[in-house]
């Protein structure tokens, strides 16, 4: 019946209807109708799924998906827009703007982090860096117009750098002031002395806020993961209304 079904829609041109009337047919009319009825639920829910751009491995991943009680999420890219955009800039006394996005752009030039691409976008003067090493979640040093330059989260540089001097303490404030903002904070230090800090801030997407108001509302819990400082990462989950936490990983 479910075959003659199908050929009707052959014949008058309309397959997709008909041949989901098929599908009706035939599990209606099969002795174990349940047995039926669930892979070819979960078959069309995977269809559906991947005309959203989700791909769902299996049907046995798909069917996990009712039990899921918590999502994590990360960070930048996910909640926010992968656009980070430099917002506001400090300097140590002495130093430019200019002179400290270009150091830091001179050593940021050779990796493809989305903070790096950020400050590289605030400057068109960009001078060849050489010996660049990246200290994976940390940050990246290397020679650069004539200095050594660390450009790297605070937490990273100030221990290296000359944090008894009132400039790098007063920088500090500045870093945390920013970070309690949203901002990313980027600290660029130059021959071991702080030379200032960039805030980095990359909007939340959107439809981020309601789409966890709507998975709170089916009772899923969720929690955002970051390598970001505590404050930034704090003051992000908050307007996506997200109360669990992890920062600085």
């Amino acid at each position: 019946s479910a075959g003659l079904v199908a050929l009707y829609g052959l014949i008058t041109g309309d397959v997709g209807t008909w041949t989901e009337r098929a599908l009706v047919v035939l599990v209606a009319a099969s002795p174990c109708a349940l047995a039926i009825a669930v892979p070819v639920t979960v078959i069309s829910a995977i269809g559906s799924a991947s005309k959203f751009g989700v791909v769902i491995k299996s049907g046995e991943a798909f069917e996990q998906l009712g039990a899921i009680r918590t999502i994590a999420f990360d960070k930048t890219g996910t909640l926010t827009r992968n656009e980070p955009t430099v917002v506001r800039i400090h300097t140590a006394p002495g130093v430019t703007h200019d002179d400290l996005l270009r150091w830091a752009a001179a050593i940021e030039r050779s990796s493809t982090h989305p903070l790096a691409i950020a400050i590289i976008a605030a400057t068109s003067n960009v001078p060849a860096a050489h010996d660049v090493v990246e200290d994976a979640g940390h940050g990246i040093s290397g020679q650069g117009d004539g200095r050594h330059i660390r450009v790297g989260s605070v937490r990273w540089l100030r221990p290296r750098a000359l944090t008894e001097q009132a400039e790098s303490v007063a920088l500090a404030e500045q870093a945390e002031s920013m970070a309690a903002q949203g901002m990313t904070v980027v600290a660029v230090a130059a021959d071991d002395v702080l030379a200032g800090v960039i805030g980095v801030r990359d909007e939340l997407r959107t439809e981020t806020p309601e789409m966890v108001r709507m998975l709170h509302l089916q009772g899923i819990d969720t929690l955002m993961l970051t390598g970001d400082n505590t404050l930034t990462a704090t003051a992000i989950a908050a307007e996506a209304g997200i109360d669990d936490v992890r920062a600085e990983q």
